[in-house]
């Protein structure tokens, strides 16, 4: 095996250590996260949030008021903790 063909395994098997490591290291994080979450009842704060947000919404255009439910549900799927939740989940 020659000095380059060498190098490029050494290189690629240093690449697949780090790619492992590195997932194990998100998904700690993302363990971390999760208790975080718990431990500041984070879910009950952006459900309040969502909640406030579309009651503003509502009072500043009445005419969405039909799509509530809608709305809601939008404000619920895209905010952080919903998507980080989702994330996890895949």
């Amino acid at each position: 095996m020659n000095k380059q063909a060498l190098l490029a395994t050494l290189f690629a098997a240093c690449l697949y250590a780090v790619s492992g490591s590195l997932l194990a290291d998100a998904d700690s994080h993302r363990q971390e996260v999760e208790k975080l979450f718990k431990l500041t009842q984070m879910e009950q704060k952006i459900n309040e949030s969502v909640d406030t947000v579309l009651l503003m919404q509502l009072q500043q255009s009445p005419q969405l008021e039909p799509h509530r439910q809608a709305l809601h549900d939008f404000l619920q799927t895209h905010t952080l903790y919903h998507a980080h939740r989702s994330a996890g989940d895949q």
